[in-house]
């Protein structure tokens, strides 16, 4: 399929700046393959979309106070292939894996905003002045190359009632949250794990569930700022239960 997107005139609010935005022009394309059998569904899809004047938010400071700003990259293009099967070994065990490679990057973005970073003797940043440089061919901002999931699922009989115990393992490459590609996150991991009982009436049911449950250490936001790099940490691993009744 394909399609073409225009979308209407933008500005900058929130005391950001006044002037009015370019149009982004969209030009999207996609095939793709689906079969669903008794016990193997797959998903297979190739893509490509090319931006004109593509509309992006950057985080600035303005009198000391953060505010967000639109701007335009001259263009940009993102291609990749998407992947997921689903596949039942027994009744009871099924597993399902999903993978995507994706190449986003600036084809022309020669007045792209980004930060001079200064540092002392120790390696601390002590100035983050903005700058305007040329990022074309840069990544994309939280475009990874690479993400993939791995998930399964068994089922047994536990107390005359129905046992469900079931992971997920998401992994992601690096990527950057800027659009200057100077804050990276770095490749990481992610396991999630959960149990649920039902009774033999299917109307009560217990579980309990670990996210994160190795601990890793990630952003899930980061910008620069007029003294540094301030970041939001993920949630570290938790641990959580709940019980349904259903009427």
């Amino acid at each position: 399929s394909a399609e073409t997107v225009r979308k209407i005139f933008s500005i900058n609010i929130g005391g950001a700046a006044t002037a009015r935005i370019n149009p982004e022009d969209l030009l999207a394309l996609e095939v793709g393959y689906k079969y669903a059998g008794p016990d193997l569904s797959l998903n297979l899809s190739a893509y490509y979309y090319d931006y004109k004047d593509e509309q992006l938010q950057q985080s600035i400071l303005i009198a000391g106070r953060p505010a967000t700003r639109i701007t335009n990259a001259a263009s940009s293009e993102l291609y990749g292939i998407d992947a997921d099967i689903a596949y039942s070994l027994t009744d009871d065990f099924k597993v399902n894996i999903g993978a995507e490679y994706s190449h986003a990057r600036y084809k022309s973005f020669p007045n792209g905003p980004a930060v001079a970073i200064t540092t002392n003797a120790a390696g601390q940043a002590t100035s983050l002045p903005p700058v305007i440089i040329d990022l074309s061919g840069r990544p994309m901002a939280k475009a990874p190359d690479f993400t993939a999931n791995v998930g399964v699922a068994y089922t047994t009989d536990l107390a005359d009632g129905k046992l469900v115990l079931s992971g997920n393992l998401y992994y992601t490459s690096k990527f950057y949250f800027d659009l200057g590609a100077q804050i990276d996150q770095k490749a990481y991991a992610l396991l999630d794990l959960r149990a649920e009982w039902t009774d033999p009436s299917d109307r009560y049911s217990i579980a309990i569930s670990g996210k994160n449950v190795t601990d890793k250490e990630y952003y899930i936001q980061a910008a620069t700022n007029a003294v540094g790099v301030a970041g939001v940490y993920a949630p570290p691993a938790t641990v959580e239960g709940s019980f349904r009744i259903k009427f």
